[in-house]
């Protein structure tokens, strides 16, 4: 028989709280049938692939959410939710599209560099937010298609 271990002594109390909790993740359905970011400009648009690891681009994270009904408010029609796996996750909100998105990753990293924690709060007195709280992640693992996009 092969077992892997997992050592979870090593992990934080946070770690491992985020470990063992649902997220979901609402991803673009792509006419190739891959899946891909949701409503992200094209520089910091990411692939998955149900099963596999999928890492943030540098200086950002990806954006999941802690309950089905917040990623089905999010969700459009050319739009599927996995439910997902996590890793480094950091909980708040997101910008919208656009301009605003490079300004968002800025002030975040200055402000985990600076201060270890990012204050949202901060951030939306220059950016407007999404209204929908997220979770930011490192690292996202679809394991799960919980809701297809809408069939037409």
């Amino acid at each position: 028989m092969n077992i892997h271990p997992i050592c979870y002594f090593d992990m934080t109390d946070k770690e491992l709280k985020f470990m063992n909790k649902k997220y979901y993740k609402v991803v673009r359905c792509n006419k190739d049938g891959t899946y891909s970011s949701a409503r992200q400009h094209s520089l910091l648009k990411v692939k998955y692939k149900p099963g596999e690891w999928t890492r943030a681009k540098k200086n950002t994270r990806l954006f999941v959410f802690d309950s089905l009904a917040k990623a089905k408010r999010f969700c459009l029609s050319d739009e599927a939710i996995f439910e997902c796996e996590i890793s480094d996750g950091i909980k708040g909100r997101g910008c919208n599209w656009g301009p605003d998105k490079y300004n968002f990753w800025q002030l975040f990293n200055i402000m985990l560099k600076e201060q270890k924690k990012v204050n949202f709060k901060k951030i939306q007195d220059s950016i407007e937010l999404n209204k929908v709280q997220a979770v930011l992640a490192k690292k996202v693992k679809l394991t799960k298609l919980i809701q297809d996009k809408e069939k037409y």
